[in-house]
């Protein structure tokens, strides 16, 4: 018998099985998995459970500066700010149209970057989707 109910509320033995799919409630967070074995003659084992973190939400991406509108500074300094620590973002995954990057810092949620731009007008930043992921795996936004 499986369920999220401590007390198995609309759960039913079902024959065994080596494996098992359980479909978790909805919404993210932590959620707890209760198991009970019985035999054939009817004896019931105690109660066993564990925990899970669901995380189904994709990280975001905000990319900002202290410095805005038009300006001479050079280099420009950039924040790029997610909304959950990732894994897996770098230099590397930063498009710059007009422009290069450099100086590349941070780890976890927050990171900075110089751009250089290569020439007078806009210079463009960008972050593909998928650039970085979190901890459950979910690839971030664009």
């Amino acid at each position: 018998m499986v369920s999220e109910s401590a007390i198995f509320a609309g759960a039913a033995y079902e024959p065994y099985a080596v494996t098992k799919s359980f479909t978790l409630t909805g919404g993210d967070g932590t959620k707890t998995v209760y198991v009970k074995y019985r035999d054939i003659a009817g004896n019931e084992t105690s109660m066993v459970s564990d925990t899970i973190e669901l995380d189904t939400t994709v990280p975001s991406v905000v990319i900002s500066s202290t410095l805005s509108g038009s300006t001479n500074t050079v280099p420009i300094p950039m924040t790029i700010t997610f909304s959950e620590a990732v894994t897996g973002f770098g230099l590397s995954n930063i498009s710059v149209g007009n422009g290069s990057a450099a100086d590349f810092a941070g780890s976890g949620a927050v990171y900075t970057v110089n751009l250089t731009p290569t020439g007078d007008g806009p210079v463009m930043v960008d972050i593909a989707a998928g650039a970085a992921h979190d901890v459950a795996g979910n690839n971030s936004l664009a």
